[in-house]
């Protein structure tokens, strides 16, 4: 037969498949045409179609020929035209999508088995993602129904006001006090104390939790259900997820933006809630973790969950707002039809609803969305190497990663080994075009591997002033008033001031006896004229008040010392706090923390307690513990960048000026036994090494940081091979 009586032949023939009967298709708009949205019930997949391959769609629901279709398709969209070969394009389309289904016998089946092989696709997926993984759900309709019956106001008009004003309230308080604020950051760390963290853990734990019922209450109000709720481990943490895919229903992109956006509304109520709470409240627990939830639920929910490049709330209004479901599936589609067009030489598929305009959004978001991931999770990851670099669990973070590497690289790898395995794509492979893709990459693999960069060694280090004097107290005594750490002394500025009732005692009581004595020797030397006896005990009398004098010199010199002046001009630094005694329940406790910590006031204060640091303002020096096995590529002279956490964005630069020959042991066991705290030093050993620093910036002594000692100039493959080593050498 002539290829032309086949085409015909083939072109007539009824196709032997159908429309399947359970999708679920919801009429919507997009650049103001109609378009139709198409869920597949067995996967969960939302589809998006056309005015034009929604009738092909439904056309299909009866016996049709391609021929058929094509006649379909120009009468009912003149004067639009169609080809044979451009039906049987969409017909392969919706096939491979799973919306048609063979009237052969058993085709049933092959859709069940389909939908588990999704389902377990999906499983392993979850599996390699470790970053985010689903631990568990429930029903969330009954829930959020009863929610919505007292909540449900606050995503209506009036609310809308409501929240509105609320928000301009807080926006007044946070800019008439930015710099109390800015302040008030500085403090947030006793959120860290061990007896403040579990509640602020808790504090952000249910401000998540209401995050996720403001999409749940936001799905409910424009009449769309919530699926499920869960809980989720998003790079290890608990929090909560809400499915509200459901939203897909609902036919106007703004009320979908409204569900997505629902999270993030109620996080910014909650922030301004926080700064009224904030602004009323005095200085202490509650004011510190009201400061952290405005911080959290403004500056947080903004960066994360509204950035459109991850797949959070911001990802899916950027959907809604381009109407363009799958987003991310679509722009990578762009991606790899670009690279089938380079070695394949593959027309480019029509999509109507993506214009030229579009097209190029999703190409730039294509590119943005991985180079984003990229840099994010290796930032994720670095963090996570700081974190278990102190208890030696590099290699558990390095498992980790190539897990999640392992999970973003099997989709692209798994799609590229179908392609040249199949032997119909082979034998239109253009193999000089693939032998140029390989050469760019083994020449792009090549050039990053060469990149030159600075070998470092990095080390924990501590700001010490060059010029500094301790304040201890010298006689037990109550504590009045102290400077607070930080505050500008001059030389005999008051900086403690003790008081002690038994020693002002003994004071008056000495110089009585002073004046006692000295009246009495008065008297003998004017009756030693007259009286021989007189003579005789003036100098036991004399003896005495020499004696009673130096007395007294020795208690106005203790009362004195109650009062601790600065010896020099300078800055106040705390001295290390004092952990809390444990003593037992009948047992009263003692002072814990700081002598200049205002709750401290009143304490009793033993001699030889150390007070402060009076910091002079000559330069600053810093000391860095470094590991013992990086030691010998250390030596003075060799060039340092110090980060700081007081000035985080400000590096300093200085340069190695001594080594210490004799290392120490970087973990001491407490007095009581108890094991001792985790170190930034990760080695058992560590070498004490000075930096002087070139031209500091104002420091506070006793701040912490980072040293980054440049060692010698490398590349990045070497230093990523010598990590690599130094890992499987301390397993090994």
């Amino acid at each position: 037969m002539p290829a032309a009586d086949y085409r015909r032949a083939v072109a007539d023939r009824i196709l032997p498949m159908r429309t399947r009967g359970d999708l679920h298709i919801v009429e919507t708009a997009f650049d103001g045409d109609a378009a139709y949205m198409v869920k597949d019930p067995v996967t969960g997949e939302i589809f998006q179609f056309s005015s034009e391959e929604q009738a092909l769609l439904t056309a299909l629901r009866q016996p049709v020929s391609l021929r058929s279709l094509q006649r379909e398709l120009e009468t009912s969209f003149a004067p639009r035209r169609a080809t044979i070969e451009q039906m049987q394009e969409f017909v392969n389309r919706v096939y491979e999508q799973g919306l048609l289904v063979g009237e052969i016998p058993g085709r049933g089946a092959e859709l069940c088995e389909r939908g588990r092989r999704h389902s377990r696709r999906e499983r392993w997926s979850n599996l390699l993602q470790l970053l985010s993984i689903r631990v568990g759900g429930f029903d969330a309709g009954p829930l959020v129904d009863r929610l919505y019956r007292s909540l449900g106001w606050v995503f209506s008009r009036a609310g809308a006001v409501a929240v509105g004003l609320l928000m301009a309230a807080a926006i007044y308080v946070v800019v008439s006090h930015a710099g109390q604020i800015d302040t008030g950051l500085s403090g947030l760390q006793q959120l860290a104390q061990s007896r403040w963290l579990p509640i602020w853990f808790a504090a952000v734990a249910l401000v998540k939790v209401a995050h996720e019922f403001g999409h749940a209450l936001a799905c409910r109000r424009f009449g769309a259900r919530p699926r499920e709720m869960g809980l989720l481990l998003l790079a290890g943490m608990p929090s909560l997820y809400c499915d509200v895919s459901d939203a897909w229903r609902l036919p106007s992109k703004w009320q979908r933006i409204a569900v997505s956006a629902g999270g993030m509304f109620v996080e910014l109520i909650i922030a301004s809630l926080a700064a009224i709470v904030w602004s009323i409240s005095e200085p202490g627990i509650v004011q510190a973790i009201a400061l952290s939830l405005l911080v959290v639920c403004s500056v947080g929910t903004l960066a994360i969950n509204a950035n459109p490049l991850l797949r959070y709330d911001g990802y899916y209004i950027l959907s809604d707002w381009l109407e363009t479901p799958n987003l991310a599936e679509r722009a990578r589609g762009l991606v790899g039809v670009a690279w089938r067009r380079w070695l394949l030489e593959e027309p480019d598929p029509v999509d109507p609803l993506l214009s030229p305009a579009k097209r190029r959004t999703l190409w730039i978001y294509a590119i943005g969305a991985k180079v984003y991931l990229a840099l994010v999770m290796a930032g994720l990851f670095i963090l996570m190497l700081k974190l278990a670099r102190p208890y030696q669990l590099q290699n558990l973070v390095y498992s980790l990663a190539a897990v999640t590497l392992t999970g973003v690289l099997a989709r692209p790898i798994g799609a590229a080994v179908r392609l040249a395995t199949n032997p119909l794509v082979r034998s239109r492979w253009r193999w000089d075009r693939a032998a140029l893709s390989a050469s760019a990459l083994l020449l792009g693999l090549t050039a990053l591997y060469y990149l030159p960069m600075d070998r470092r060694v990095e080390a924990p280090l501590v700001i010490v002033p060059q010029q500094n004097h301790p304040l201890f107290a010298v006689a037990a005594g109550e504590l009045r008033r102290a400077l607070p750490a930080g505050a500008e002394v001059a030389a005999g500025d008051v900086v403690v001031e003790l008081h002690n009732p038994e020693l002002e005692l003994a004071r008056a009581e000495a110089a009585a006896t002073v004046r006692e004595r000295a009246v009495r020797v008065s008297q003998l030397r004017a009756l030693q004229a007259t009286s021989p006896a007189a003579g005789r005990q003036l100098p036991a009398a004399r003896a005495e008040l020499v004696d009673s004098e130096a007395q007294l010199a020795e208690y106005e010199a203790m009362v004195a010392s109650l009062t601790i002046r600065a010896p020099h001009a300078g800055r106040v630094v705390a001295a290390p706090d004092r952990p809390a005694d444990r003593r037992r329940s009948d047992q009263l406790a003692t002072w814990s923390g700081s002598p200049l910590d205002l709750h401290n006031q009143g304490a009793w204060i033993e001699p030889k307690t150390p007070l402060c640091v009076i910091a002079g303002s000559s330069a600053a020096a810093a000391w860095a513990g470094v590991e013992q096995a990086d030691v010998p590529v250390v030596s003075a002279g060799q060039t340092v960048h110090v980060l700081v956490d007081e000035q985080p964005f400000s590096a300093l630069t200085g340069r190695v000026t001594h080594v210490a020959s004799r290392g120490h042991a970087n973990h001491a066991a407490d007095r009581d036994g108890t094991p001792p705290a985790a170190s930034p030093l990760g080695d058992a050993r560590y070498h004490d090494v000075k930096i002087e620093l070139d031209d500091a910036l104002p420091l506070l002594p006793g701040s912490r940081g980072v040293a980054k000692i440049t060692i010698e100039r490398s590349n990045l493959g070497t230093l990523v091979m010598n990590a690599l080593g130094r890992t499987f050498h301390r397993v090994f």
